[in-house]
């Protein structure tokens, strides 16, 4: 059995009817070219096929972000993401406007410890128009804070600090309006301003 096994595969290696026509030893046939092209192409990967899709837009961003789902789906988008180390926000958009973005969880401990005011301070000293975007649906439910309480520092940040707030219920629906907001800085003229500090 492996004598003629031998024999028919020196039997189809020098001669191989293709259409009819007899190809000798060596010739290159059609099956031949797609397999050696198939062979040559490199296997695309995820993050390749998001480089291919390029929207000419860019975004930079704070590496502790990097790898949130919001980049990730901005990344899908064709947004070209830059990763800095930035000492206020999390998102730059353009020269003239940054994001910082808080899980809901976030927001809370930043209430409790206190600090969401310093980082308020150096949010609305930091560019001509900063937001801030709290994403979650359950703000009010995670601790014992009062309602009236958490209201008072919204209120706060809005007429105080003169910084809008947004609220998003989940990461593909921030990502969705950074892109909208990236769009539209676009169509200003806008582009990402150099890191201070960072």
């Amino acid at each position: 059995m492996r004598k003629e096994l031998m024999l028919l595969k020196r039997q189809l290696s020098s001669v191989i009817s293709v259409g009819g026509k007899d190809v000798k030893e060596n010739a290159s046939t059609p099956m031949d070219n797609v397999l050696e092209k198939s062979m040559d192409r490199k296997q695309r990967t995820l993050v390749e096929f998001e480089d291919g899709k390029k929207s000419g837009l860019e975004i930079i961003v704070d590496n502790r972000e990097f790898n949130s789902s919001v980049v990730k789906n901005l990344a899908r988008e064709g947004v070209t993401v830059k990763p800095r180390q930035l000492e206020v926000g999390d998102y730059i958009l353009s020269e003239r406007l940054v994001v910082e973005r808080k899980e809901t969880s976030d927001f809370i401990s930043s209430l409790k410890d206190k600090r969401i005011f310093n980082q308020l301070k150096a949010l609305s000293g930091c560019s001509p128009k900063a937001l801030i975007i709290i994403e979650g649906e359950d703000l009010f439910f995670l601790s014992r804070m009062s309602k009236d309480a958490i209201l008072g520092v919204l209120s706060s940040i809005v007429v105080d600090f003169d910084i809008p707030i947004i609220t998003t219920k989940d990461a593909h629906e921030t990502s969705t309006l950074l892109l909208a907001m990236l769009k539209r800085e676009h169509r200003e003229g806008g582009s990402p301003a150099s890191v201070r500090g960072g």
